[in-house]
């Protein structure tokens, strides 16, 4: 639409945010390709820097209302000169993993079963599910140990999202089973056991709409403890207060309003939402895809630092494959529907089996 008046000046804002990475490599391909050949102006607005060394001849940086940085894109992206572009910069994940981004390093290891364990903490076998005559997952298996991390990785539209709401509750209609320590869960989290909807906790994509903003953080927070019966009301709050320094928000974040809070402080909240009933597995939905580069880094650290010291589980949903080395330790490559590569992060990294896998790492954009 945007082309089709014949612009002077096209504004793009964030226009490939949240996309996969083929998408996302098809969009700019185009943007490329239809301004040079209209002669066409454009301004480019991200938080992604490889776009920015993918599309840009100049780029200016911006910090809190003021230009920081200006300049041709080679100078500035890869000899930066204001403290704030460096760490922009740093906080950028790489496939390799050789950027500390999460302040842990790479996370290759493979959890083991527990001596004695009789099942994994989660398994999924056979689970299917579709829309009238759509089939959006086709009998997916797929096993989470604890204290592992599964970056589940696929396109728009792969039914990644399909499959981790099917795996917390909040898709009823799929067949198949997901068990939980060998005993097998409803499908719908309304009829799980109070225990069961608090050992597998959803945190969702958006930071700016997961939370309630009639209601303070506290009081979000305290809902989960509310619905357990478990704890007396002052302990409620003291609980609160102990998640909300956990996800490295000072106590004073009770009494605020999610409309005070920046998209990584209110992602952290959603998170400490998550954690405040002691959760064995965190489903975490595409939750870094709408943060800029720096506040990515930080909920990365956080979840890294969370999971080493509770011993969780984690089942990551991303379309952005840079995160592998950084978040997980196994990788489950969802194609329409299908599970077609799986394994430890370097084997399925570095030697892929399957086309769409490799179509994958081919489309990421480097700097």
């Amino acid at each position: 639409m945007a082309f089709a008046m014949r612009p002077d000046v096209l504004i793009l804002d964030e226009p490939t945010t949240g996309l996969d990475v083929s998408t996302q490599a098809h969009v700019l391909d185009t943007v490329r390709e239809m301004t040079r050949n209209n002669d066409i102006a454009s301004l480019y607005i991200t938080h992604d820097l490889a776009v920015v060394a993918e599309l840009a001849d100049r780029v200016v940086v911006m910090l809190r209302g003021d230009i920081v940085e200006e300049g041709p894109a080679n100078g500035v992206l890869y000899n930066p000169k204001h403290p704030y572009t460096k760490k922009l910069l740093a906080a950028i994940p790489d496939l390799p993993g050789h950027k500390n981004i999460t302040g842990h390093g790479q996370a290759s290891s493979v959890a083991t079963e527990k001596p004695g364990s009789a099942a994994p903490l989660l398994e999924v076998r056979e689970l299917k599910m579709a829309y009238g005559d759509n089939t959006v997952l086709h009998g997916i298996d797929l096993t989470l140990e604890q204290g592992e991390s599964i970056l589940l990785l696929g396109e728009s539209g792969s039914g990644k999202t399909t499959l981790a709401r099917s795996i917390a509750g909040l898709n009823p209609g799929y067949t198949g089973d997901v068990r939980l320590r060998g005993e097998v869960l409803e499908h719908s989290s309304r009829k799980r056991s109070l225990d069961q909807r608090q050992y597998i906790q959803y945190i969702f994509q958006s930071p700016f709409s997961s939370l309630n903003p009639r209601r303070t953080i506290g009081e979000s927070l305290s809902v989960p403890l509310i619905m357990s019966g478990r704890l007396s009301r002052h302990d409620q709050r003291k609980a609160v207060e102990e998640i909300l320094e956990a996800v490295q928000l000072d106590r004073s974040f009770y009494d605020r309003r999610p409309g005070d809070l920046s998209g990584g402080e209110r992602q952290r909240a959603a998170i400490g939402r998550a954690l405040v009933n002691a959760p064995d597995v965190l489903v975490c939905d595409e939750i870094t895809s709408a943060l800029d580069v720096s506040v990515q880094a930080s909920i990365l650290s956080l979840l890294a630092d969370l999971r080493a010291e509770r011993d969780l589980s984690l089942l990551f949903v991303t379309h952005n494959i840079a995160l592998a080395r950084h978040t997980a330790t196994r990788i489950a490559v969802l194609n329409k529907g299908f599970i077609v590569d799986e394994g430890p992060v370097d084997e399925v990294l570095e030697h892929p089996t399957h086309d769409y896998t490799k179509a994958l790492l081919a489309n990421i954009p480097e700097l």
